[in-house]
């Protein structure tokens, strides 16, 4: 699917002019684009395509996360052998979300992250959350082409739509350090039916009705000035 045909600058909704570097059999790996009116430049690095103007790394949230926690270990290895040895049920949610940060094996790591949301959220709250995202899911059972998900994360919502849909998802966030993260959580297989794409919600990069559908899970509330991103929407 491609999606190029519905990009413009998030700036100014100007069209864009395309040098692409490089690309696999289903997404655009490496580019760059400048906007024919206001010059801006954005670009696609590793198949995540940003459109935040002005991007900078340290000022991303998700990164900056990480990287204290990964700091604060190196700094404190008594305390990072303490969080890994301590038998999983001692532990409260915010440590094993952090002890999940510190597991390279992927299996291990899920185990340990289902186990930290099970602590997080009441039985109530998971069966509420599992049902809002079966709801979204049954919507586009019998649905082709793409859907856009705002402020997916870690992408909840997308793996849900992957397993239970036929669809493309356009994975999205403010940020390009959650979706590298969340692009390498994928399989290759299920890569190929997801694209990714940073950028501010307060400016979204596409022409007006380019959008077939659209989703989110617990992103909008996470946004300021919400009025505007609904205007945004529209």
């Amino acid at each position: 699917i491609c999606l190029m045909d519905s990009v413009v600058c998030p700036l100014c909704k100007g069209e864009l002019a395309w040098r692409i570097s490089s690309r696999d059999e289903s997404h655009i790996v490496e580019a760059e684009t400048v906007c024919q009116d206001c010059h801006k430049r954005f670009y696609v690095k590793d198949g995540i395509a940003c459109f935040v103007d002005g991007y900078d790394p340290k000022g991303d949230n998700w990164r900056h996360g990480d990287r204290f926690l990964g700091a604060y270990f190196e700094k404190k290895p008594a305390a990072r052998e303490l969080l890994l040895t301590t038998p999983l049920e001692q532990l409260n949610a915010a440590d094993l979300y952090a002890r999940a940060s510190l597991i390279n094996d992927a299996d291990e790591k899920q185990n340990v992250e289902k186990l930290a949301y099970e602590k997080a959220y009441t039985a109530t709250s998971r069966q509420a959350l599992k049902e809002q995202l079966a709801f979204i899911c049954r919507q586009f059972q019998h649905t082709e082409g793409f859907v856009l998900d705002i402020a997916s994360g870690t992408g909840s919502l997308v793996k849900e739509l992957l397993k239970n849909t036929s669809v493309h998802i356009l994975h999205t966030d403010i940020s390009c350090h959650v979706l590298q993260k969340s692009q390498s959580a994928l399989s290759r297989e299920e890569r190929r039916r997801v694209s990714y794409m940073a950028f501010d919600v307060h400016h979204m990069p596409f022409r007006s009705n380019a959008i077939p559908y659209m989703t989110t899970f617990l992103g909008l509330q996470n946004i300021h000035d919400g009025i505007a991103v609904l205007e945004e929407l529209k």
